[in-house]
This record gives C-alpha cells, sequence and structure tokens, in this order.
C-alpha cells in the first residue's frame, strides 16, 4: 500500500475520533513539513495527541492496519500491545467517544469460556469499576464481545515498578518509601470497601511521568472472605509475593495485601527476593515455614527492617493493620530524614515535576495533570479593565483601617458573628462534635460487597453439602468392597475356580508347543 498523503492522514485521523475538525483545521494552517518535520510526530509534539499514540499510528499506518489490531472491539481502536501474562493480553488502546488512551484487558480464551469463572468475575470487575482512588487505576467498563471479554481501565503513561528493578536491580531507600506508602494506601482504601487485592507485586504497581503512584490490576481482585475457583483460579497471585495464608486457604483478608506490600518493599530495597526457588511450590513452602534472610545485615536502618520484618510476620494478626499501615510508613519516613527526600519522576524515561501553578488567594481552579486527574490550584484574581496582566496577578496590600472609627455595617457584623460563635459552642458542648457525613458510594459499595459475600457464602454451603455427600458415598462404596473381598476369600468354590483356570492355562500352553515346527521330531 503506498503512504498516505498527508491530506490522507488528516481524514484517517478525523474518521477514526482521534482529532476533531476543528483540530484538523488547526494542523492544516500550522503545521509545515519543511519546518516541522513528519506530520504525526509533530501532532505528538503539540499535544494535540499523545506521543505514544502518534508513535502507535505511525506504526499501524506503516503495517496497513487501518482499523487497529485485532480483535475488533466496539468503540475502541486497539493501537499496540502493552503487555501478556496468564491471564489475558494488554493493550494500549484509543476511545474515540471520550478522545482518551485507555488500558484494555482481553481475558484469554480459556478464562473466557469458563462459565463459572466468568460469572464471578463480571461480579467482581463490576465492584472494583466503582473504586476510585488517587492511587488506583481506575477499572472504567467490563464488556465482551464476539467471545473476548475485556477491561477497560485508566492508561497511565509512565513505567511499571518490576521494569524500574529489572534495569536498575533496587531504588533508593526514599524512593522505595514512597512507593510503599502510595500502595499503602491504597490497600488501606480498598480494605475499607472489602476488597483483596491479591497480586501486590512490583508488576502491578505503575508510575506515571510525573512521578504518581498507582496500583493496577484491581478488576481481578476479590471481595474479602471469597474462595478460589479450581484450575484457572489456582495461581490466582504470585508465588514470590504470595502471603503464607493464601498459599494454604483460599479465604484471606487485607492483611495478605500487607505480607505482599512487604516482599514488595523488600525486593525493592534490597535488590533480591526473600524467598527465591525455581519451583513455585517450594517457594510457597518457603513462605509458610522459613523466616526471611537479609535483614540483619545492616544494610538498612533498624527502623526500616523491624517494619519489614511485621510486616512479613506469619501471622496475619500480628502484622501492621492495613488501614493503619500508611500512616505508619509515614512516621518512619518523617523520622528517618534519608527517607524523606524522593522524586520519583527521577525514575522514569521522559518523566518531568509536577510544579505548582503560582497564584495568589482568591479563588479556586482546577488544572488538569492528565486525562483524568485534577489538582486543586489558587487561581489569580480577575484582570480589571484598566489593568495589565501583571498589576492584576500582583498581591494587594490590604488597606488598613481608619484609626478610631468602626463603621456601624463593621459593628453589625462583629455583633452577629459573635452570637454564631456562642451558639455554635453550645451546640458543640450539649451535642458533641457532629458526626461526618457518610460517604454514599462507599456505603453503596459495601452493600455489593455484603451481597455479593452472601451469595458467595451460599455457594460455598452447597459445595460442603456436595462434599460431605461424595465423601459419605465414597465410604459406603469402599465399605461395600471390602466386605465383598471378605466374602470370595472365604468362598471354597472361588479356590476350585481358580485352580480350573490354571489348569487351562497349562493345556493351552502344551498345546501351542505341540503345533510349533519340529515338536514331534
Amino acid at each position: 500500500m503506498p503512504a498516505l498523503s498527508p491530506d490522507e492522514v488528516l481524514r484517517y485521523l478525523n474518521a477514526k475520533g482521534f482529532l476533531s475538525s476543528a483540530e484538523v483545521e488547526l494542523v492544516k494552517t500550522r503545521w509545515n513539513v519543511e519546518r516541522d518535520g513528519p506530520l504525526l510526530q509533530w501532532i505528538g509534539r503539540q499535544k494535540l495527541l499523545p506521543e505514544e499514540v502518534a508513535a502507535d499510528i505511525i506504526q499501524l499506518l506503516a503495517d496497513n492496519r487501518l482499523e487497529g489490531l485485532e480483535p475488533s472491539l466496539p468503540g475502541l481502536v486497539l493501537l499496540a500491545l502493552a503487555g501478556k501474562g496468564g491471564r489475558g493480553s494488554v493493550y494500549r488502546a484509543w476511545q474515540p467517544s471520550l478522545k482518551r488512551v485507555v488500558a484494555v484487558k482481553i481475558l484469554s480464551k480459556e478464562l473466557a469460556q469458563n462459565r463459572e469463572y466468568l460469572q464471578r468475575f463480571l461480579r467482581e470487575a463490576k465492584v472494583a469499576s466503582k473504586v476510585s482512588h488517587k492511587n488506583i487505576v481506575r477499572a472504567f467498563d467490563i464488556n465482551k464481545h464476539g467471545g473476548n471479554v475485556y477491561l477497560v481501565m485508566e492508561y497511565v503513561a509512565g513505567a511499571s515498578v518490576g521494569d524500574i528493578l529489572r534495569q536498575r536491580g533496587k531504588v533508593e531507600p526514599a524512593h522505595a518509601m514512597e512507593i510503599a506508602q502510595n500502595v499503602a494506601e491504597a490497600i488501606a482504601y480498598v480494605s475499607q470497601v472489602g476488597i483483596v487485592h491479591r497480586d501486590i507485586k512490583p508488576d502491578n504497581i505503575m508510575i506515571d511521568r510525573k512521578g504518581r503512584v498507582r496500583l493496577c490490576d484491581l478488576g481481578l481482585a476479590r471481595p474479602s472472605g471469597a474462595t478460589q475457583l479450581t484450575s484457572p483460579m489456582v495461581a490466582q497471585g504470585t508465588p514470590a509475593y504470595m502471603a503464607p495464608e493464601a498459599a494454604m486457604s483460599p479465604e484471606i483478608d487485607s492483611q495478605a495485601d500487607v505480607y505482599s506490600l512487604g516482599v514488595t518493599l523488600f525486593r525493592m530495597l534490597l535488590g533480591r527476593l526473600p524467598f527465591d526457588h525455581p519451583d513455585p511450590v517450594e517457594v510457597l513452602r518457603m513462605h509458610i515455614e522459613e523466616e526471611p534472610r537479609g535483614l540483619e545485615g545492616g544494610e538498612l536502618p533498624g527502623a526500616l527492617s523491624d517494619l519489614i520484618r511485621r510486616m512479613l510476620d506469619k501471622d496475619p494478626r500480628r502484622r501492621p493493620p492495613a488501614r493503619e499501615l500508611p500512616r505508619e510508613i509515614a512516621a518512619l519516613i518523617k523520622a528517618i530524614p534519608s527517607l524523606d527526600k524522593s522524586s520519583l519522576w527521577e525514575l522514569i524515561e521522559g518523566g518531568e515535576p509536577t510544579l505548582p501553578v503560582p497564584g495568589q488567594p482568591g479563588g479556586l481552579a482546577l488544572e488538569p495533570t492528565g486525562e483524568l486527574g485534577f489538582v486543586v490550584t489558587q487561581a489569580p484574581p480577575a484582570q480589571k479593565p484598566w489593568e495589565g496582566p501583571q498589576a492584576a496577578a500582583a498581591p494587594r496590600p490590604a488597606a488598613p483601617p481608619a484609626a478610631g472609627k468602626l463603621t456601624g455595617v463593621g459593628f453589625g457584623t462583629m455583633a452577629l458573628a459573635l452570637v454564631l460563635c456562642l451558639l455554635y459552642i453550645v451546640f458543640y458542648t450539649l451535642d458533641g462534635p457532629p458526626e461526618p457525613r457518610p460517604d454514599p458510594e462507599a456505603e453503596k459499595l459495601r452493600v455489593e460487597n455484603s451481597d455479593l459475600r452472601q451469595q458467595l457464602k451460599s455457594e460455598r454451603e452447597s459445595q460442603t453439602a456436595l462434599s460431605d455427600f461424595m465423601a459419605r458415598a465414597g465410604q459406603q462404596w469402599r465399605a461395600e468392597q471390602a466386605e465383598l473381598a471378605k466374602i470370595n476369600a472365604r468362598d471354597p468354590r472361588r479356590e476350585r475356580l481358580e485352580a480350573i483356570l490354571v489348569e487351562l492355562d497349562e493345556l493351552r500352553a502344551l498345546q501351542t508347543a505341540s503345533e510349533l515346527p519340529g515338536a514331534g521330531d
């Protein structure tokens, strides 16, 4: 296929929803090939599209994949394969309806065809899609099309901690502690709505180009207390980071996530795993029976070693509680000066710090910091017609009050404020502080998780009843077989029958020997 002309490329970008008609016209008026170079690269540099999306489109056009990668999914254009694992493949994709980059996780065919797993996965993903936290990659939607089951998630432009560790070996303690604190806040949040992640590990922790930490793969998490399924879900979690109780029982809580974060922190700080072996089963045995080695060598501050040792305790009850862990890590960072200086954006190629937006008191404004994120900044005062931009932005000194004068309005305002203060003090004293308003979204999540746990409990009871029935049936069958064996052993006719069978075998052998050539010579 011949290369597309710039006009054809722009028509393609408009037809696929990458650029609006107004943006196409803007490109036509501003882009000059001799001055600006290749069109799509210039579009990326001008932030009309994310640079990685522009690079993906260049590759798609070169490969003559104008419709995107396969499989074709409604409302999405798959741009590039970002990763592949045992549960499925992750693609970087474009969502034209919202003009945003998303990550799309497509389940493997084996899991998508497992009806029991699929039904439970859909229920759990529905709960996970409603979780919203600054340190969690949001799951937007889950759908099924043409045999493909896929999860649409927030896309994080950056790198995973796993990628960073494979490149660097380990990270500075200040970096490791900031990552751990952010992940601990995510764990504490999901524990409040009854969700256990079950697979905390470096590959599931993303850092974007601004240095913000996000925990991903929450769409495959499970409500607290949920049982695992057979075969496809036996490997739920990664053995190197799995808590001992997760290896022995499917019924775990958020303390298992605390353990996995402890292993992750150990790996980030020391450049190795506390338990390492080529055989995954042996790794699980080590998690259950052995104590981690390497924390006594003095490589880490004593308080930090103690924290990791407690996080890796075999007994979940002796680990730091999930909801208190963020505060404990924050206190440790504050207590050790060398841990209090971290710039995570330095770990990411193309990373840049988040700079504060200058402004003066006068209002609040939302500054976009990404596709979905906003930070609150102080908005500068509005420019008046007689002021230039600098005069409008400059702070104005407050006019001092006139000495010895108090206007009627000022006196009335002070009196009203005093009365309100007295009323508040009386109310606070009699009734106590006002109760915090419950978060309706959190309440809704708790209700849905409660329903899901009740349903899972019913399923477990049914499975237990079936297991008991099968066990009793097996015992009865074995008893009948044993009794039959005793009867046969006591029956003299059986011994006579066996003797006859032996004689028949001997006669057949003699007959065969007599029929051989030369047997009668």
